[in-house]
């Protein structure tokens, strides 16, 4: 059985825990308290090289090289590997969780060692969020430049960038769709002579716009289909499986808003959906949000552990833990998004 130790040591004398990693410090970090969630590294490397490079990337990876900070427009993937590119012996990759209970401040310079390669995932942040963190960013900039280390800010949407951090911006591009369906599937062992032919199923689903995260979901539903198929069967009967496997999904997500009565339960499942795989307490955070809009009382039992777990093991979902917190997603989450769900409607 493999064991996995962190150790972390003062500036007097170093403890080794265990066998394998060692992450060596100047501030002590305490385990009940924490600042930053850990990725894998072979979940870095698979991203780095499924990642179609988004027009305007190289823009990017010059602004981050120059200034230690780049601000994206929720560019989730391309955010991580232009860290993992900056990938150095004396630093770790994290995320940090601000505004989460316990969570240190953007202010502190503990957040920061040599070298680190630090994500700051701001894009589903509300607006006062959003202006508490912009005020933070000098002095977290500071620890960056002093440690040199590298930051990744992703910014809401539609959020407003102070001017004094412009030059810090790259708003980067979507790529070609078609080139990131067929990265997936190369990933994913298909054949290259199969995905390179013209297909009518991949062209409707092609649409302009349609999110990085949908095409990789096609991507594995065309994996699946190849797996359970005929040995006949070609890249186009893979590709129409995948499609009706999408639609079938569909309806098993209308058929969980029917099965959901109560207004606390349909805005989980809706903030589920649309932050599929996120820190529970932003899920959460998010349906507070759906009843406030409404005028609905929330629930005292929807930030919950509790609560989460009876509903993710009613309605399907899994209750995952991941790093530093609990995850929430949900197997037909893009179905939900797919069929256009509008939150207030979808709540009465």
């Amino acid at each position: 059985m493999s064991q996995q130790t962190s150790t972390w040591v003062r500036d007097s004398g170093v403890t080794v825990t265990g066998p394998d990693d060692v992450y060596i410090g100047t501030q002590l970090q305490d385990s009940d308290k924490p600042a930053f969630r850990r990725i894998a590294e072979d979940q870095l490397h698979r991203l780095r090289y499924v990642l179609v490079a988004p027009p305007r990337m190289g823009e990017a990876r010059a602004v981050l090289a120059d200034t230690g900070t780049v601000i994206l427009d929720d560019r989730s993937a391309a955010a991580r590997v232009l860290l993992h590119e900056h990938h150095r012996d004396s630093g770790v990759f994290h995320e940090l969780l601000p505004g989460e209970e316990e969570e240190l401040s953007l202010q502190d310079p503990a957040l920061v060692g040599t070298g680190d390669q630090l994500l700051l995932d701001l894009s589903a942040a509300d607006d006062r969020r959003w202006a508490a963190a912009q005020a933070d960013l000098p002095a977290l900039r500071k620890a960056v430049h002093e440690q040199r280390a590298h930051l990744v800010v992703l910014m809401p949407t539609r959020g407003i960038l102070d001017p004094g951090l412009q030059y810090c911006r790259v708003v980067l591009e979507q790529p070609p769709g078609f080139g990131v369906l067929r990265r997936h599937l190369r990933l994913h062992g298909v054949p290259p002579e199969q995905y390179l032919r013209p297909d009518g199923t991949v062209t409707g689903f092609l649409t302009p716009n349609r999110p990085m995260r949908e095409i990789a979901e096609f991507a594995d539903l065309v994996r699946r289909a190849r797996e359970a198929g005929q040995p006949g069967d070609g890249f186009g009967q893979w590709c129409e499986a995948a499609w009706r496997a999408r639609n079938n999904g569909r309806r098993e997500a209308a058929a969980l808003v029917t099965k959901l009565r109560e207004a606390p339960q349909r805005a989980l499942m809706i903030a589920v959906s649309m932050l599929h795989g996120s820190h529970a307490d932003v899920v959460h955070r998010a349906a507070e949000q759906l009843l406030s809009a409404l005028g609905h009382p929330t629930s005292p039992l929807l930030g919950t552990a509790r609560y989460s777990r009876a509903n993710a093991a009613m309605c399907g979902w899994r209750s995952t833990a991941r790093g530093q917190g609990t995850r929430l997603s949900c197997p037909a989450s893009s179905n939900v998004r797919n069929r256009g769900t509008r939150p207030p409607g979808a709540l009465q």
